[in-house]
Formats: structure tokens, sequence, C-alpha cells
């Protein structure tokens, strides 16, 4: 008994020094610039991420720019560098003697929770462990304009209630109850999401058109990108090829999602309906993420009819994003501003359990469902609470139309890439 005893605690050992990438031989020098170089040997592919300590406080996000080399990213086997530049982050007169390096290796499989990603050529992907470590900080333009960022989601096996349970008031309203029947749901996967709907600027830099009614603002980059049909993003349906669900997450060449995969090396795509539904709830059962319900809490996380005004104040429209509070996950934008789209077609929820739900079939119908309301949604309709702007609520579009008020926002599987 002793025996098989040991011989399980020494396997389980194995298995555990298996499952960890591992990190040696770690060396740090400096040149007569004050440029530091650290070199180690990784002894499987991984991502690497490092901090590099001054003082004993690690360099903080926005002095984290000149982080170049090999770390931050998926490394092979075998012996590599990096380096940063601390005269160029306000670091001037550091030697050596107080600064410390801390190197971490992650597997493939199980990433760091943000990722950033290169919209033009080169499709420059990055990992990050937390929010303090996105250089420049996550609100910074650059993920609004010139890279993505995306959120992993801890999403596999955890099973939760979708749909509009009694402790939202939806509930009340008998064709939003026949509806959005709350069942329970699990997901297999992790899975990246954006923090934000993608913008305007990112739009441009992926495809080089600018479809968007309010493309003549001041601030058009930074406002999400809308009148884009699900078509377009994935390809045109016909009888032959009616993609999600019956292609899975295939898409047709010419697409624009077709062309962004080609360059980036990752097979992004719209989110499922219950992808986007737990990612936007955090955790959250109630009608919005703050755990409140008021019109004053809506408006602290959404663009509204009831806020989303322009600048003379006559109409309603988009704004910039990521200028909302986020949600427990740190995303921004999930209620107001744009609908965004699924990749679900519409239809009633029923109450049994589901395991990584797919929607109705293609064939069904062309409606996909829509989230989260927009920058024209009413707070409070008459109908017993019913709001376009909650966690609960679907919506349907066409897709073979874009409209001013219609957004996205991209996930991918939670691998490493490149």
């Amino acid at each position: 008994m002793m025996k098989k005893l040991i011989m399980a605690v020494a396997a389980m050992l194995a298995l555990g020094v298996q499952a960890y990438p591992r990190v040696s031989e770690q060396q740090v020098s400096q040149d007569t610039s004050k440029r530091m170089s650290v070199s180690y040997v990784l002894n499987e592919p991984a991502v690497v991420v490092a901090d590099i300590l001054v003082d004993d406080e690690p360099v903080p996000s926005s002095r984290r720019w000149t982080f170049a080399g090999e770390t931050n990213q998926r490394v092979a086997a075998g012996r590599h560098t990096f380096s940063w530049k601390p005269r160029k982050e306000g670091y001037a007169g550091n030697s050596l003697d107080n600064v410390r390096v801390k190197i971490r290796a992650y597997a493939l499989d199980r990433p760091p929770d943000y990722m950033t990603v290169g919209v033009a050529e080169p499709c420059d992907v990055r990992y990050y462990e937390s929010a303090d470590r996105v250089p420049g900080g996550v609100t910074n333009d650059v993920y609004k304009t010139e890279k993505m960022l995306f959120r992993l989601i801890p999403a596999a096996n955890v099973s939760w209630i979708m749909g509009c349970t009694a402790y939202e008031s939806l509930v009340n309203n008998p064709v939003v109850a026949a509806r959005e029947v709350p069942h329970k749901v699990t997901l297999s996967s992790d899975y990246y999401i954006g923090v934000y709907p993608v913008t305007q600027g990112q739009y441009y830099k992926m495809t080089g058109e600018r479809p968007s009614t309010f493309k003549n603002r001041a601030d058009r980059d930074l406002r999400p990108v809308e009148t884009v049909a699900y078509q377009t993003l994935r390809g045109t349906s016909s009888t032959e090829w009616l993609g999600w669900p019956q292609e899975g997450h295939d898409v047709l060449a010419g697409s624009v999602f077709r062309d962004f995969r080609d360059r980036a090396g990752i097979e992004f795509d719209l989110p499922t309906d219950a992808q986007w539904e737990y990612a936007a709830r955090a955790g959250a059962r109630t009608l919005f993420y703050t755990g409140e319900t008021s019109l004053g809490s809506l408006e602290n996380i959404a663009w509204c009819a009831q806020n989303s005004f322009d600048e003379q104040g006559q109409q309603n429209e988009t704004h910039a994003v990521g200028m909302k509070l986020p949600n427990a996950f740190g995303l921004y934008d999930l209620l107001g501003n744009v609908f965004e789209m699924c990749l679900d077609v519409h239809g009633n929820m029923t109450s049994s359990e589901a395991v990584d739900p797919i929607g109705p079939n293609a064939a069904a119908g062309s409606a996909r469902v829509m989230r989260g309301g927009c920058y024209s949604s009413v707070a409070g309709a008459a109908t017993a609470g019913l709001h376009d702007c909650s966690l609960a609520l679907r919506n349907m579009c066409g897709q073979d139309s874009g409209v001013s008020d219609r957004g996205f926002r991209l996930v991918c599987p939670a691998v490493a890439v490149r």
C-alpha cells in the first residue's frame, strides 16, 4: 500500500513538473547606453512574461513601452533575450545595483489574461498577466486604434444560468419571459474577447474602408465601427454555404475575417450568444452589470438615449469607446453605444441544459442575435421594464445589411499563437 502511495505521489509530481514550462540560466547585463539585456533558457515552447523591478517596485505599465525581444510572446525552447531602455522610460540614473528581473513561463494552452494584437501588418501578438502590465494601461488610445486588446474569459466547465431570471425585471414582460427562458449553460473552453468593440480606426486599418455613419466626427477613430453587415464580416451566404453553425467557424475567402485571420494567424470570429452573455455578465444576475437597475446606474456604464447626444444636443450618436465604467472582467461598452452582433441565428431559448450552445440551424432563418442595446436605446420602456440595454434581452438583425446602431466585438480561442 505504501509503495502504491509513493508511486502515485511521484507520478503527480512528475505531472506537475511537466505542466509548467521552466525558465533557467537567467542573466542580466547593461551596456554603456544603460540599455538592459536579459537572457534566459526555456525548456519547452511557452508564453514568456517578465517584470523588471527598480528598487523592488515593478516597472509600471506607463514605462513598459521599450520592452523588446523575446518576452510577452510565444517563445520556442532554447536560449532567448529581451531588452529594456530605462533612460527612455524616465529611469536615467539606474544601474544593475537596484534592478531585478522576474521571468515566468505560461503553458501555450493557458496563456496570460491579456493579449494585444496589431491591426496592421505585421500583426504583432503580445501577452500580459494583468491590466497593470499592459504597456500604457488598458485605456490607452493605442488599444482603440493601432492594436486590439483582448481579455481572457475563464469560462471552461463553469455552469451558469443564461437568460432572464427572477432577479431581473425583464421577467415581468411576457414576450421576454417566453423568449429568454433561463436555463443552465456550460462552456467547455476559455476564450479571449475584445476589451472594446472594434473601432472605426481599427476597422480602417483592417480593411482600408470607412463604412460608418459617424465617420465625419473629429474622434471617429475612437468610436465603434458600425454600418457593417454580418455577411461582410464572415462572407456572403448561399444555398451551398450557410456558414455558422453548419460550417462552424469557417469564413469565406474575401471576407473581413478571412483576411484578418490570414494576417494575424488567429481564428477571430463573432462571439456566440452564450459567450457574449457570459462575458458581459461577469457573474452579475441583475439587469445591468453594476448590480443596480436605475437609469443613473445605466448612464455610468452605457451610452444610451438619455446621454448620447451630439455636441449640439440634437441627436443621439455613438461615442468613443472606453469612456464608461467596465464590468468585473474589465470589458467596456457591452451595454449601449452599439448593438453587438453574435454568431447565432435568433430563436427562443428553452429550459433545457446546454453545453456550448450554437443557436438554431442557419436554414431555420436568417436573423442573427445582437446584444447590449445602443446609443438610441430608451431606458425603462413602458412595458414592464423592457430595456434594450440589459444583460438578458436579445434583439435580432439581418445578415446582409448594416445600420448605424450595430457593431461587433471579436473573440478567439484561448491558446497562444505566434
